[in-house]
């Protein structure tokens, strides 16, 4: 961890890695180091005693065949450590930088094989965690392999509540042509019962931009105009939205424009919240593949957060 300047390796993570009783860290491991001018301790975290010793040892790791050791398999191994011990209620200092900071620092080294394995790793020790699903198939997808961050999401059991991962998975979809999917999902974003915060403006943009992309390639692809309907729905009520980025704003002011081409005018509100619902079900109809029996089908949706949001009349209850 020196080697690479990253100085958040702590006695705790270091001592269940290694497989030895706290007591024992320091007369087993920090001592005969330290003995040999290598091993240095401030506080809880642990360093080499100069960051070029650390440098020294993980090139002769990495370039000589003297020692069975893997460095990469190290790194993994801390990393898996630090999620395990966080899992058993252990403060773990520098907890997000072990969970994302450690694989975007290989990733933008090049080291995207690495980064990778530190990411599935933390996915091996929490499944339904759907931060680190997403990342992992950011990753893949970064790395130019978007099959498989296809099969990180289709792999994936009921995840915690998170509308974003769901976001995310349509837009994976998407980029494979799998544009029916890709409604689908980005509507299950939205919906009531997947989360229970309501939905926000930024994440209702993000799922209503990448709902209407994918109603615009289905219409091109299929000549339904429920699907125009779907994409002009989506730009007419993003547009609606607070604290809209320029991104965002765009792609919407362009569905609408889009839908205004092909004859599709506003309407009101509720009438374009079910014009949403109706592509989610057609798209639902004539999707690409089947995937995991615990995401909702699309006629089971409801949007009234997405209403309450939109600011119109809802029957959530009080």
């Amino acid at each position: 961890m020196h080697a690479e300047n990253k100085p958040f390796l702590s006695k705790l993570v270091l001592t269940h890695t290694l497989g030895v009783e706290s007591r024992e860290l320091r007369t087993k491991v920090l001592w005969p180091l330290g003995e040999e001018a290598a091993a240095n301790v401030a506080g809880e975290m642990v360093f080499t005693r100069h960051r070029a010793i650390a440098e020294v040892a993980l090139d002769i790791l990495k370039n000589t065949t003297y020692y069975p050791i893997e460095p990469d398999e190290l790194h993994v191994d801390l990393v898996r450590t630090a999620e395990e011990l966080f899992g058993k209620g252990e403060f773990i200092t520098a907890l997000e930088k072990w969970r994302y900071s450690l694989p975007d620092y290989f990733f933008e080294k090049d080291d995207h094989a690495l980064a990778i394995k530190l990411v599935q790793a933390l996915v091996q020790v929490n499944a339904t965690h759907s931060h680190f699903r997403v990342k992992l198939a950011q990753l893949f997808r970064k790395a130019g392999q978007p099959e498989q961050s296809l099969r990180v999401f289709r792999a994936a059991p009921r995840t915690d509540d998170n509308r974003a991962f769901f976001h995310e998975w349509a837009t994976a979809e998407g980029n494979q042509g799998n544009h029916a999917l890709s409604v689908w999902l980005d509507a299950v974003a939205l919906a009531d019962d997947t989360a229970q915060q309501l939905p926000d403006n930024r994440t209702t943009a993000m799922c209503l931009t990448g709902f209407g992309i994918a109603c615009r390639e289905l219409f091109g692809s299929y000549n339904k105009p429920v699907f125009m309907d779907g994409c002009g729905a989506a730009g007419q009520l993003g547009l609606d939205l607070r604290n809209l980025n320029t991104k965002d704003k765009n792609y919407l002011s362009e569905h609408k424009k889009v839908a205004h081409d092909n004859g599709i005018t506003d309407v009101e509100p509720p009438t374009a919240l079910r014009r949403i619902r109706d592509a989610a079900i057609a798209a639902y109809r004539q999707r690409e593949g089947d995937l995991q029996d615990w995401i909702p089908p699309a006629n089971e949706l409801t949007f009234d957060g997405l209403a309450e949001l939109l600011g119109m009349e809802t029957k959530r209850p009080a």
